[in-house]
């Protein structure tokens, strides 16, 4: 019984890593590039903005702030 319950958390959690594993870590709000595209790329979080909005070092300084009203649409 024990072993037939360890092989059910095993293969479910082999599902779920293997979905996480599918969506890049980082992309750009901006310009859309991933970590994946540009494995060397250092991606900064602006803290001026409503939820994790990601940007690549080209974006960072000149973006647009995400208010409230603007992450709803």
């Amino acid at each position: 019984w024990r072993q037939a319950k360890h092989m059910r958390r095993r293969q479910e959690f082999f599902v779920k890593a293997k979905k996480s594993a599918a969506k890049p870590r980082h992309v750009c709000a901006v310009c859309g590039v991933t970590s994946d595209d540009s494995p060397k790329m250092l991606f900064r979080y602006c803290s001026k903005c409503a939820g994790q909005q990601c940007y690549c070092p080209e974006h960072i300084q000149d973006h647009v702030h995400v208010t409230e009203e603007l992450a709803g649409k």
